[in-house]
């Protein structure tokens, strides 16, 4: 009868494994990307004007920036999707 067949045990462990290493992975490219961006930001924020000049418009810096820019940043939040959804390969993997 199709769909009765149970799924062995040792699949469950790599179906954990496999989902624990993508989570890795995807930690890892939240960071770097993370990296990029606090660098950009940094190196345009430095061509904008000084912030004696207060008629010029500011992109990268200023109070409304760092409002923005605070923490939780939204790399954090996809960072906890990536570590909810790793505790679910742990889980699965100990099925």
């Amino acid at each position: 009868m199709l769909g009765t067949q149970k799924i062995d045990q040792g699949a469950y462990l790599w179906f954990g494994v496999v989902g624990f290493a993508m989570n890795g992975l995807w930690v890892m490219v939240n960071l770097k990307s993370q990296a990029w961006v606090v660098y950009w930001n940094t190196v345009l924020a430095k061509m904008e004007p000084p912030e004696m000049e207060l008629s010029k418009f500011r992109v990268f810096t200023g109070i409304d920036w760092n409002t923005v820019n605070k923490r939780p940043t939204f790399h954090a939040y996809l960072n906890l999707i990536a570590i909810f959804f790793c505790a679910i390969s742990i889980a699965i993997g100990y099925l």
